[in-house]
């Protein structure tokens, strides 16, 4: 278009007119430049006029009972009733946990409006929810803030959806916060019906001004098809990717569910405060009225607002987003039927514990309570308030044929094979177990260009116990800890430096987790753990099984259990945020993350193999230790195993003579990881 303008008059009569010519131009071009898609508001309350808004939101009331759940699937103690749930007239909402004759009283709600992102043009593709909230603390106290299926509802069941039982249709924890309210978890639920679910998720900490575990924050959860993201006090803290039909990411395992499913349908939110239960660590009902008092404790909830956002032509569900996935860090056929093939992996290093002793070229004994520097640093209790003593006595650590303790060894054992035994026990009132590492100097691990995938596996039988803490897992090698630091390594004091738990089990060992720390030094750490049950339905306990971790130098990890079976199955996936808080990281010993793969690069990391009793993450105390351990407790490890991946020449397609999309190949001595852009179409 031609502009005819009259002639300027004045002062200005050139520059001014060519400056409103530039202008009005670049006006034009502006107008052509499609917006930059913005947040819609689909749901708001801020919880003012007097009551509960009733066509926003629903109240569930009971024990749970009739919806065939009693305890509300963990075993919680509270009744919900209609009463606890209120606004109150600062404009919060209110869920109060009181006491009423020989009962706890709680409330709970949940939305009537339901959401679910998109990949389709012209509808919503990003969902963003956010809610200020201000949790009490107190001993057997749970706050959450989470997402069910829509169709479960209206069912006779919690959690249920068009996928099965609960967690079979998913669950997302925004927020679930117990006990002292100061470790602050988020997370998925995925999979089957138990016990072939899954758990994934964040415990971070509040950190920065505002870092009262009793003061305001705000949780945040970016859901988009194939990613969510976690937020704390508008801190990005954790992403989880669609494993897009894989075990590396969420999955459903109803067949033909679809590649995103569970979480490719709307779900409602909830809001709740529960009193006992497993997660809170299964308080009485006499211990919990001593906690809620006679005023009783309130979880506050500020505001809830729900935002949609629509993307130009929908959300982009081809495969070049999956380079950015856990599921393409690992070969997507291996993740699906993950089957270990020991013909494709040299062994660079073992013990398969055939001798009459412990080898002490490969394995330290660590002893005491670990108040000694040397072993720890944080004081006793070897920073998780445990209360065993660690010993090298031949009664708590002892390497013993399978045929001459057939109990706990394995019968189909050949006559010379032997197991690493490490035995909890109680004598005169005093607890002791044993805690092995490997050798810090010659036995420390870490994918390097030479060996750029390494697996370290060990086949392990539980015992089961209140109080017990079964363990093989990774701490970083590269510095000797002082009197105030612990689990010291390249980046810094625990856990800036990176921790690795290839097993860890407690109780009654139901449940295995797989878990990772990083970040920066506590509390301004991360935690992010997956759990898995046994797929037979039953404890760990008195059972053998293969835990293995595979690690490769392209910044991801995979944990599998029992993959030397045709039963096998992944239980974790990480992938590096390479500088980013959307996968592992470090910020060392200041504020600013580091780049690339750190921590868990750059630096080798031991085993340890130990039975802990007692300490935070049991909730057992002294008494209910020393009970456990009328009768010794005894964890056996078969053998423990660090393989090298054997990783083929690269060899580049004839007619272009570029490597395939997702090669993974050695030139010469040089490790070579390729992306669909580095690659091209071969």
């Amino acid at each position: 278009m031609t502009l005819h303008l009259p002639p300027a008059r004045g002062s200005c009569r050139g520059p001014l007119w060519r400056f409103l010519l530039l202008a009005l131009a670049l006006l034009a071009q502006l107008a052509r430049v499609q917006a930059v898609p913005q947040f819609e508001l689909l749901f708001e309350d801020t919880f003012g006029g007097g009551k509960l808004n009733a066509t926003k939101w629903s109240q569930i009331t009971g024990d749970g009972s009739k919806l065939g759940a009693k305890g509300w699937l963990d075993g919680e103690k509270q009744v919900y009733h209609q009463n606890n749930s209120y606004t109150s007239s600062q404009g919060n909402l209110v869920l109060k946990a009181s006491k009423y004759s020989n009962l706890i009283l709680s409330g709970r709600v949940y939305t009537k409006q339901s959401w679910a992102p998109s990949n389709s043009n012209g509808k919503i593709n990003t969902i963003k929810i956010e809610a200020r909230y201000k949790a009490p603390p107190g001993d057997g106290l749970r706050a959450r803030i989470f997402l069910l299926p829509a169709f479960g509802q209206t069912k006779s069941c919690v959690g249920c959806g068009a996928l099965g039982a609960w967690p079979a249709s998913g669950e997302v924890d925004l927020l679930d916060v117990s006990n002292n309210m100061a470790d602050v978890k988020g997370g998925a639920h995925f999979g089957g019906v138990k016990p072939n679910n899954r758990y994934v998720g964040p415990t971070t900490h509040y950190s920065g001004v505002n870092n009262k575990a009793d003061g305001w924050h705000t949780v945040a959860l970016e859901w988009t098809p194939l990613y969510m993201i976690w937020y704390l006090d508008g801190q990005a803290k954790y992403r989880l990717v669609s494993g897009w039909g894989t075990q590396a990411g969420w999955f459903s395992a109803t067949a033909a569910a679809g590649v995103n499913a569970p979480f490719d349908r709307p779900f409602f939110l909830g809001i709740a405060l529960s009193a006992g239960g497993l997660a809170a660590g299964d308080h009485n009902v006499t211990q919990l009225q001593k906690t809620v008092g006679s005023a009783g404790k309130q979880l506050l909830v500020d505001y809830v607002r729900v935002w949609g956002k629509k993307l130009p032509g929908g959300f982009p569900m081809a495969l070049p987003m999956r380079p950015s996935t856990a599921a393409a860090a690992v070969a997507p056929a291996a993740v699906s039927q993950p089957v270990f093939d020991e013909t494709d992996w040299d062994v660079v290093w073992s013990d398969e514990f055939d001798g009459a002793r412990l080898d002490t070229t490969k394995w330290q004994a660590q002893l005491g309570d670990g108040a000694s520097p040397v072993n720890w640093g944080t004081g006793k209790g070897w920073g998780n308030k445990e209360e065993s003593v660690y010993t090298a006595d031949a009664a708590n650590l002892a390497l013993v044929k399978h045929k001459a303790d057939p109990a706990l060894g394995d019968p189909s054992a050949p006559g010379g094979d032997g197991f690493l035994k490490i035995t909890a026990r109680a004598v005169g009132g005093n607890i002791t177990s044993a805690r092995v590492r490997s050798v810090l100097g010659t036995a420390s691990f870490q994918p390097t260009e030479a060996q750029p995938v390494i697996r370290i596996a060990a086949r392990v039988k539980l015992p089961a116990g209140e109080g017990l803490w079964g363990m093989l897992w990774m701490l970083p090698s590269g510095a000797t800890c002082s009197a105030t630091t612990s689990g010291c390594g390249k980046y810094g004091g625990w856990p800036a430096s990176g921790e690795v738990d290839i097993m860890s089990s407690i109780n009654d060992m139901s449940t295995v987790q797989g878990n990772q720390h990083y970040g920066g030094r506590y509390p301004t750490d991360v935690h992010v753990e997956s759990n898995v049950q046994n797929p037979r339905g039953k404890s760990f306990a008195g059972e053998w099984h293969t835990f293995a971790l595979e690690w490769s130098l392209d910044g991801s990890m995979v944990w599998k259990l029992d993959d030397d079976t045709t039963k096998g199955t992944i239980y974790f996936f990480a992938r590096s945020g390479e500088g980013s808080p959307l996968g592992w990281y470090t910020t060392g010993n200041g504020d600013t993350i580091m780049g690339g793969d750190a921590p868990f690069s750059a630096q080798g990391f031991h085993l340890i193999a130990n039975l802990a009793v007692g300490g935070v993450h049991s909730f057992a105390d002294r008494a209910t230790c020393l009970a456990t351990l009328k009768t010794e407790k005894s964890m056996a490890v078969d053998w423990v195993r660090v393989y090298a991946k054997k990783i083929p020449a690269c060899t580049p397609a004839a007619a272009t003579g570029l490597l395939p999309a997702g090669s993974k190949c050695r030139t010469g001595t040089d490790f070579v990881k390729t992306s669909e852009a580095q690659a091209g179409s071969a």
